[in-house]
């Protein structure tokens, strides 16, 4: 896995958004064009003033590319949002998360894709050095 800063990953032939941070199979090289969803196993969203967008209208972009696992770092709450299995609500052809957690500053979260790791929600957080 590598971690990208600010990188592009495909979602569709229209989209190309850059998350705060994502993390992806394998290496850079691996990759001729930007990962997609489905190559990408976390995506975190620092959100300030984009909070609207980041929980209203990139979850389902992210969920219809198939990652499985979005965070939202909410800056002004000190909360940290975890929003996994993504899924197509067929009677409406949207998709968005099944599951969507609020994890308080003093919480812990472990990633899906790293069940050994425990996240403090404190060391996401400006503020706590």
């Amino acid at each position: 896995h590598y971690v990208g800063v600010q990188s592009p990953m495909q979602v569709n032939q229209a989209s190309e958004p850059e998350p705060d941070l994502m993390v992806v199979r394998g290496e850079p090289d691996s990759y001729p064009d930007q990962p997609t969803g489905r190559d990408v196993v976390l995506v975190v969203e620092v959100s300030d003033t984009t909070l609207r967008q980041d929980r209203v209208v990139k979850p389902a972009l992210y969920a219809r590319a198939g990652v499985q696992e979005y965070w939202v770092l909410m800056l002004k709450a000190r909360v940290l949002e975890v929003r996994r299995e993504p899924m197509r609500r067929s009677e409406l052809d949207e998709w968005a998360y099944q599951s969507v957690e609020l994890f308080q500053s003093s919480g812990v979260v472990t990633p899906l894709g790293a069940s050994e790791a425990m996240v403090l929600v404190s060391d996401l957080l400006p503020g706590n050095a």
